[in-house]
């Protein structure tokens, strides 16, 4: 009974990596992408990679991150701490103690510069942290849409995003005004 359990395991485990998108493989120390017949789409000449995420994934060369998409064509050349796909347009890339953002269609970089984030841009913004400790909002072009006056920020969802400054949680809008303050 537990060789049947395995196989079917095996076999799902199989098919949920062999999806459509190549998988990182190794030979000889170091990593390419296979395709289902394990045979390589993409040259193994990196130390190490990641799967794919919406077409795009991370490359390792000598302790440094890039970004390639399924042609294997570099999007993003290897110079980052590490990468995070968290957004269908964009990466998260970190290099050091910062965090920027690069445009995974187009190959635009937002450099990192930022303490922390809100994980994905919603309604073309993302809520940032600044060095100094405080929180606001950039655009997709990585221009300061929102000053860095809050204590936390959360996303925005239908044109409004919640805020706290100092005790007081708030709605603001999409130019930084106010629409809402909670008791």
């Amino acid at each position: 009974m537990l060789k049947f359990f395995s196989g079917i395991t095996a076999i799902l485990f199989s098919s949920l990596l062999f999806g459509q998108d190549p998988i990182p493989a190794s030979t000889g120390g170091k990593f390419g992408f296979v395709n289902r017949d394990h045979v390589f789409v993409i040259a193994p000449i990196y130390d190490s990679a990641g799967f794919f995420v919406n077409g795009f994934a991370d490359v390792y060369i000598d302790q440094k991150a890039g970004i390639i998409n399924l042609k294997g064509d570099m999007i993003s050349k290897v110079q980052w701490s590490s990468v995070r796909f968290d957004d269908d347009q964009f990466a998260t890339v970190m290099c050091t103690d910062s965090i920027g953002y690069v445009n995974i269609e187009t190959g635009f970089v937002i450099a990192p510069k930022y303490k922390d984030d809100d994980l994905t841009f919603s309604e073309g913004l993302m809520g940032v942290q600044h060095f100094s400790g405080k929180w606001g909002f950039i655009d997709t072009l990585g221009k300061v849409a929102i000053p860095f006056i809050y204590d936390f920020v959360h996303g925005f969802n239908n044109g409004e995003a919640s805020v706290r400054l100092g005790l007081k949680d708030m709605q603001i809008n999409k130019l930084g005004k106010i629409v809402k303050t909670s008791k």
